[in-house]
């Protein structure tokens, strides 16, 4: 196993913010409008597709917690939709 080195964990934390656009995106146009909270995206996007994005948010919080040493809270995984 080889060490994750800064550009693997800057591209894997890209690649989360870009998904997290995207689930935004799908929730509101699902709406028509802005979704208020994560509770409301959530039956919008599809539990599959939010379970998916935070089984992604784990693993780019372990790459960060093996590249620095600090534990990212899970509560923290959580994608911003509003």
């Amino acid at each position: 196993m080889t060490p994750t080195n800064i550009s693997d964990l800057n591209a894997a934390i890209a690649g989360l913010r870009s998904d997290e656009q995207k689930l935004k995106a799908a929730a509101a146009a699902a709406k028509q409008g802005q979704v208020a909270s994560l509770a409301e995206a959530i039956p919008l996007i599809g539990q599959s597709t939010y379970d998916a994005y935070r089984q992604k948010a784990r693993d780019v919080a372990a790459i960060f917690t093996d590249a620095t040493g600090i534990v990212v809270a899970d509560a923290s995984l959580e994608p911003v939709v509003m």
